[in-house]
């Protein structure tokens, strides 16, 4: 992609989702994030979970693109 390329992204960043394809499968011990409350909680006012979801002494991440859509552990983030 070049930088002219990202003009368009700049002025509606909900296209991106048309040109960038995301997929994270992260675990972490619990321990390593040290209960970081922004880890843990919604930052966005669209997202519906934190980046982290606490599992047992874990923390996991999942995200993905699917269908021109952002989902962030199992649960769609709203982009507008």
């Amino acid at each position: 992609m070049t930088l002219a390329g990202l003009i368009p992204i700049m002025m509606q960043p909900s296209i991106a989702l048309d040109f960038f394809v995301l997929k994270t499968d992260i675990r972490l011990p619990y321990k390593l994030v040290g209960g970081n409350p922004s880890l843990l909680s919604v930052v966005y006012p669209g997202m519906q979970t934190g980046l982290f979801l606490k599992k047992g002494d874990t923390v996991v991440h999942q995200a993905e693109t699917r269908g021109g859509k952002l989902f962030l552990n199992g649960k769609e983030v709203l982009l507008n």
